[in-house]
């Protein structure tokens, strides 16, 4: 019994004293900016008219400015939340 209190309380004197250290980590992306890309038209083989190139070239222009505009999206999401964990992080180094 005397051996179990004497362990008892040396391991609540360790927890105690014992400081855990945590930092933020990088947290998941949102799922709408990791959707795939917009898929780009090919034009039909053989002979094409030159208004269906030309309605090819139109659909695959929105398709890339989509792309785009969610790429963007992404990198600002990335700058942002990765300024925030430093931050934090280090706000919590500051502190020790």
């Amino acid at each position: 019994m005397r051996v179990l209190t004497i362990l008892a309380v040396c391991l609540l004197a360790g927890c105690a004293t014992t400081k855990l250290e945590s930092k933020l980590v990088f947290p998941d992306v949102p799922v709408e900016l990791m959707a795939p890309a917009e898929p780009m038209n090919k034009l039909p083989d053989g002979p094409v008219k030159a208004t269906d190139a030309l309605a090819v070239v139109n659909d695959n222009y929105a398709a890339a400015n989509a792309n785009k505009v969610r790429l963007e999206g992404l990198q600002q999401w990335i700058k942002e939340t990765e300024a925030n964990v430093k931050a934090a992080n280090n706000k919590k180094d500051a502190n020790k």
